[in-house]
């Protein structure tokens, strides 16, 4: 029982060392996004939406299942660098596979965006500007990008969501 109690404390020591580790490197710890804001994000979204999703870190899941399920015929496309957050949710994949969505433990920014029709993200603002030259240089016109909480550098948004929480979180809809 104290060599499995010594396994389990050593587990939890690697774990932790893992998301403070990838949180100092990234910038920003792997923040799920609130209920309310997915229901905001979906919702934000055309229902007639086709084609390739991505969510840019997309931490511990609670967006892109959401899309894949809502979204049946668009491809759905998560990058989380993270190593913890990124194997919760293939875990989650195995369990409850959609054959829509797809999860890499992929740094985004090394990830080509020209094939792209909705980019979604939940970043800091340092992360906003740099990612906001990519999606600037490589999507095609009429792609969407949706941002929880952070807007996008130098770009007016299409509209602007309010939620009806403590922080007043704003949903940025953007098009290029």
């Amino acid at each position: 029982m104290v060599f499995f109690s010594f396994i389990l404390l050593l587990l939890f020591v690697f774990i932790l060392f893992s998301i403070v580790f990838y949180s100092w490197r990234n910038g920003i710890s792997p923040m799920p996004s609130s209920a309310q804001a997915v229901s905001c994000i979906l919702q934000a979204i055309p229902k007639e939406m086709e084609g390739k999703i991505v969510d840019v870190g997309s931490g511990w899941g609670t967006l892109i299942f959401p899309l894949a399920k809502r979204f049946p015929r668009c491809r759905v496309v998560g990058y989380e660098n993270s190593p913890i957050p990124y194997f919760f949710t293939k875990i989650r994949q195995f369990l409850r596979p959609l054959p829509n969505l797809e999860i890499f433990r992929r740094n985004f920014y090394d990830e080509p965006m020209q094939e792209i029709d909705l980019v979604v993200c939940y970043l800091y603002p340092g992360a906003m500007q740099v990612l906001r030259s990519k999606l600037v240089n490589e999507l095609r016109e009429g792609a969407l990008i949706i941002s929880n909480t952070f807007a996008l550098p130098q770009h007016k948004p299409l509209r602007i969501y309010e939620l009806n929480d403590l922080y007043k979180t704003k949903i940025y809809v953007y098009q290029i």
